[in-house]
This record gives structure tokens, C-alpha cells and sequence, in this order.
């Protein structure tokens, strides 16, 4: 009987501890900067120093939310939210699935460029991007990346107060065509992006 009054407890004493402050829940203005540029159904293009052209089709904005952690055993609250885009001309590219054990129903699961994560209850917030071959993710007082304020001059653009982010598993970096380096702005999100060749890729509004 012991045992059984011990384990109702900690039922309980878990089950209540779930509480958080709806700020720290709730995405806020500046949280939303780096995504503030995305539209669904926009197309973005990309030249490089070479004339190669990359497209990417904003694919989806969404989000995933979890609000009720009260329960005993259950997930941590979560609100996520994520900007699926299609590499055009083949939207298969980088690409994944999941197939539903039940109906036997396969979706493709699109990439991810930004992904972002806010936990209430360890108020933590902090963003992936997925682009290519080319992932990390932060967290922190800078969570996009290092902030520059310098000017520098990509393939004749002048650029400037753009966050540097560095591949988040550089010992993968190992082939030429393999982005090591994108710069991201608040107004532009991913501006631009470098490949350990030394190829670089600027943001363009037409093709």
C-alpha cells in the first residue's frame, strides 16, 4: 500500500510541475526576424561567380505546437516552426520520406531551410538551418550565428550586417561542392553561401 501511495504521488507531483509563461511559449517579433523575408509559394534564385543558377520554391510555412505537458509521462511543451522549400528543377532533391506504418501511406518530407524551436519550460529557443548538404543548428544570445558588421563584395554585390554561419559538422566539409559557409540576413534570410571550392552563390530577384 506503501508503494502504491509513493507512485500516486510522484504521479501527481510530475503531473503539476508543467507550468511556463505564455511569453516564453509564443514566438515574439524579434524571434521571427530571420524568417521575416519568406512568403509560401515565393521563388528565390541564387547565381554563383561561375553563372550557375540554384532555385528554391517556398514551399510551406508551418508550425507544430505543443501546449499540454500536464500530463504524466508526457512530451515537453514545444512550438515549432519550419519553412519547407523545393530545389527546382527537380523537387526530389534533398528530399526525404515517411511512411506511415498503418495506412502504408508515403509522404515526402521536404527540406527545412530554418527550423525554429522554443521550449517554455527550459526557456530555450534555438534555430536549425538545412540547406543542401549544408546543416547547423544554435542557440544563445546569437542563435542564427556570428553577426558582421563589416562590407564585403560577393560577385559584385556589396553586402553588409549579415549573421556568418559555419557549417555545424565541418569534418563533413570534404568534397568541392560542399557549402561550408552561408551568410543570413534579416531581410533576405539565406543571402548567400560558399562551397569549399571557393565558388560563392548570391541571392538575385530574377534568373
Amino acid at each position: 500500500m506503501i508503494r502504491i501511495h509513493t507512485i500516486l504521488t510522484l504521479i501527481t507531483i510530475i503531473s503539476g510541475c508543467c507550468s511556463y509563461d505564455k511569453k516564453d511559449f509564443d514566438f515574439n517579433t524579434n524571434d521571427l526576424k530571420p524568417i521575416s523575408s519568406f512568403r509560401q509559394g515565393d521563388t528565390i534564385y541564387y547565381e554563383s561567380n561561375t553563372g550557375d543558377i540554384d532555385t528554391i520554391l517556398i514551399y510551406k510555412i508551418d508550425s507544430i505546437q505543443n501546449k499540454d505537458c500536464g500530463r504524466f509521462m508526457a512530451k515537453p511543451a514545444e512550438n515549432h516552426l519550419f519553412i519547407a522549400i523545393k530545389h527546382l528543377p527537380n523537387e526530389k532533391l534533398w528530399t526525404g520520406s515517411t511512411t506511415d506504418g498503418t495506412t502504408g501511406k508515403t509522404e515526402i518530407d521536404y527540406q527545412n531551410i530554418i527550423s525554429i524551436n522554443k521550449r517554455p519550460q527550459m526557456k530555450k529557443m534555438d534555430y536549425s538551418i538545412h540547406f543542401k548538404d549544408f546543416y547547423t543548428s544554435a542557440g544563445g544570445n546569437n542563435p542564427i550565428g556570428e553577426l558582421r558588421t563589416d562590407t564585403i563584395n560577393i560577385n559584385g554585390q556589396q553586402i553588409t550586417n549579415f549573421y556568418q554561419i559555419n557549417h555545424g559538422y565541418p569534418e563533413r566539409v570534404t568534397e568541392p561542392q560542399n557549402i561550408e559557409i552561408v551568410y543570413w540576413t534579416d531581410k533576405d534570410g539565406l543571402l548567400a553561401y560558399k562551397n569549399k571550392k571557393g565558388n560563392w552563390w548570391i541571392k538575385k530577384k530574377s534568373p
